[in-house]
């Protein structure tokens, strides 16, 4: 049989987040005349990675540990840990709205568990209020 593959490519935007739509048709056809055609839409994210700073001083900017794309992909658990290893924050469904209260400036981790992909997603990152 016969196939043709087409891909169509568009941007958008959600919020801040760009992403990469992709459409993928598949056309089949047999040497009986018989047709099909089915048609995929796959979104492509450019990055689950956190910030490595955060500065949640109340000026609306950085004030959260965010993780762009990160609605995508419910649910999520976020575990951050200090510089010794304890546990100091944890959340399930993570939704983006840590904001390091009463925790003071310094080195911390994260461990960004995604429960769709099968993956984890570790890093440090700094708190600084000034």
């Amino acid at each position: 049989g016969f196939f043709l593959i087409l891909f169509t490519n568009k941007n958008q935007r959600f919020g801040d987040i760009m992403a990469n739509t992709v459409v993928i048709y598949l056309k089949v056809s047999s040497d009986l005349g018989c047709q099909n055609t089915i048609k995929r839409e796959l979104r492509l994210i450019e990055s689950l990675t956190g910030p490595n700073i955060i500065t949640p001083n109340g000026d609306r900017v950085n004030d959260y540990l965010i993780f762009p794309s990160l609605e995508f992909f419910p649910p999520a658990r976020l575990q951050v840990y200090n510089r010794w290893g304890d546990l100091l924050y944890e959340s399930y469904p993570y939704l983006n709205t840590w904001d390091a209260a009463k925790v003071p400036d310094g080195t911390y981790y994260y461990v960004l568990t995604i429960d769709e992909l099968d993956q984890k997603i570790n890093s440090d990152f700094t708190i600084l209020r000034e």
